[in-house]
């Protein structure tokens, strides 16, 4: 049951974790979902195509994967930018003041847009290597903004996305104390 390495396959290890009942998150300790796809984790990433597909298995929701998750920031944010660049926008989006105001000093700051779009793409490519499920059968993905940062390293991405993949959560965890700080990122525009 070796690869031709002579190193176990994930189906191997997956068959052995499943014999012994799964395994158990080292944080939390509630059992982890056991899939090759989480085994991932533990060998070595081989292409962003296998990341896709891994995130294409990988539900975000109960009717979103992760990947379909990345697709749908990614044209919400291209979306935007569309605006920032040309003063229009489709769809029913209401412009804050602030936005119509710095629209041309924010387009000025932005990224190139390669970056933008592998980051929107696969800023949460390490979900499936963290998912858990708590006692209520409920999702939940710690530290998954470090874990897409690694994999998506591993994998060979751009460290500028991967950056911000890492930087993913900032936005949504920090405490007042800590703007000052995180608008000192050049990515913080």
């Amino acid at each position: 049951k070796c690869a031709k390495d002579n190193k176990p396959s994930a189906s191997y290890i997956l068959e052995i974790i499943q014999s012994l009942g799964g395994i158990f998150h080292p944080v939390t300790r509630y059992r982890c979902e056991v899939s090759l796809p989480a085994l991932h984790a533990w060998l070595p990433i081989r292409s962003s195509r296998q990341i896709i597909e891994d995130m294409k298995l990988c539900l975000q929701t109960e009717t979103q994967s992760v990947y379909q998750h990345g697709v749908s920031v990614y044209q919400h944010t291209f979306q935007i930018i569309d605006y920032l660049k040309t003063g229009k926008i489709d769809n029913d989006w209401v412009i804050p003041e602030w936005l119509k105001t710095y629209r041309t000093q924010i387009c000025s700051l932005l990224m190139p847009h390669s970056i933008i779009e592998e980051y929107t793409l696969y800023h949460d490519c390490g979900k499936p290597y963290c998912l858990i499920f708590d006692e209520k059968g409920h999702r939940h993905f710690p530290n998954h903004a470090e874990v897409s940062h690694q994999v998506w390293l591993k994998a060979g991405g751009s460290p500028q996305a991967a950056k911000l993949m890492k930087m993913d959560m900032m936005i949504h965890t920090m405490k007042a104390a800590e703007v000052e700080e995180f608008v000192s990122h050049p990515e913080a525009i």
